[in-house]
């Protein structure tokens, strides 16, 4: 009776006991639960701190390259600003310096076609005009200067042999001195220009691509005055002086007594 009791007691007591060591056991295994997912949420918990750090670093990035952009974008703005200013300062400087030319007088350049022009004051004026070649004419011939009065002279059609049968007529002697037909009747009218004054008409009247012109000298002893009708022709973008079959018929009567000028 005894030894039964005593078997239920320890029973009782082992089972007891095993209740309790698993009550122990539930026990800590649910605090270890506890600590796992708490460490799991700190784990959590930093991963998005990260996450957010990453973010705000990028953020950061993104503002500092915005403002390193906003930075060139003005200074692209203050650029084309000093570019216009300069551009408008440049037209204003140029209007003002037209302006200035503008209200500048021209020097005043006398003109053969004004008046009576002394032999001194002719000048090489090219040939761009009648009048222009007419004076350059004269200055040729008052300064002897064959070979530019040469270029100032052109041949009607057909004259130019004629000038040279008169020019192959001449003694040889003579003719060495002459390297063209118009040298030759470019040294006879230099003979005959007269070294006063001259004054220039422009008639403006044109006949078959030429225009009339007269010229108007003075010899220098103030002596008479003589107009001469001349006409002259465009060529190669030139004015030059008609030589026509009168002044070569003039000249090979000439060469016997007194020559008369190329106008005749």
């Amino acid at each position: 009776m005894h030894g039964a009791k005593r078997v239920f007691v320890l029973v009782t007591v082992l089972g007891v006991g095993s209740v309790w060591l698993g009550l122990q056991q539930f026990g800590v295994g649910k605090e270890l639960r506890a600590e796992v997912a708490a460490l799991r949420q700190r784990e959590r918990e930093a991963d998005r701190l990260a996450a957010k750090n990453r973010r705000l670093s990028e953020a950061r990035m993104s503002a500092m390259e915005l403002e390193s952009l906003r930075g060139d974008h003005a200074a692209v703005v203050r650029l084309r600003e000093e570019i216009e200013a300069l551009r408008r300062g440049a037209e204003a400087a140029a209007k003002a310096a037209d302006g200035m030319i503008a209200v500048q007088p021209k020097e005043y350049v006398p003109s053969i076609l004004d008046g009576p022009m002394p032999a001194n004051m002719w000048r090489n004026a090219g040939g761009a005009t009648p009048a222009a070649a007419l004076e350059t004419a004269l200055w040729a011939a008052a300064g002897g200067d064959i070979a530019a009065l040469a270029g100032r002279l052109t041949f009607d059609t057909g004259v130019r042999a004629k000038a040279e049968a008169l020019l192959a007529g001449l003694p040889e002697a003579m003719r060495a001195g002459y390297g063209s037909p118009e040298q030759f009747i470019a040294a006879l009218t230099a003979k005959d220009v007269p070294l006063g004054n001259a004054k220039i008409y422009d008639t403006k009247y044109e006949i078959e691509g030429s225009r009339f012109l007269i010229a108007e000298v003075r010899d220098t002893d103030g002596g008479k005055t003589r107009q001469v009708q001349l006409r002259l022709r465009e060529t190669d973008g030139e004015w030059k002086i008609l030589v026509r079959a009168g002044v070569i018929e003039n000249y090979a009567a000439a060469l016997k007594g007194p020559a008369v000028g190329v106008g005749k």
